[in-house]
């Protein structure tokens, strides 16, 4: 016993965890991977990506896990976050339409039609991608790339 009352060595008693902290790392690592592949990853999908079997380890303690860890499995974000391929371009067009319209002030009254809502149009391609959906995320913090 200490001074104060508390155990120095003492062994966490109850059932030991099935993932040590490097399983953990290699499951976030993982996941951090293949968010930037592909944004809807479930956890069937990951475990074994990070190198676990499903046999060894269950479904609810990997999402467990990812919780503990500041991720949640939380809706989409009905406007997407640019890529970095994709700022560029959209600065690249920017610059363009800016020399552009010294030309011709009346460039985007007059030649431009479009109709612009703030959802994309990902879901006629890829029903998975829709602002419904759910995937993995940072509770609270803003994601860099979709």
């Amino acid at each position: 016993m200490d001074i104060k009352g508390e155990r120095k060595c003492s062994r966490k008693k109850g059932r030991p965890r099935k993932l040590n902290a490097r399983n953990v790392r290699s499951l976030i690592r993982t996941l951090k991977i293949l968010r930037m592949r592909e944004p809807n990853v479930s956890v069937r999908t990951l475990v074994p990506e990070s190198g676990l079997s499903l046999a060894k380890v269950n479904r609810r303690t990997c999402s467990r896990i990812l919780n503990e860890n500041g991720y949640g499995f939380l809706q989409r974000r009905k406007n997407g976050i640019l890529s970095d391929n994709d700022r560029k371009l959209r600065g690249r067009f920017c610059r363009e339409m800016r020399n552009c319209t010294k030309r011709n002030r009346h460039f985007w009254e007059k030649e431009v039609a479009f109709y612009l809502d703030g959802v994309s149009f990902i879901h006629k391609y890829n029903p998975m991608r829709t602002a419904t959906t759910k995937e993995w995320q940072e509770c609270g913090v803003k994601k860099e790339k979709n």
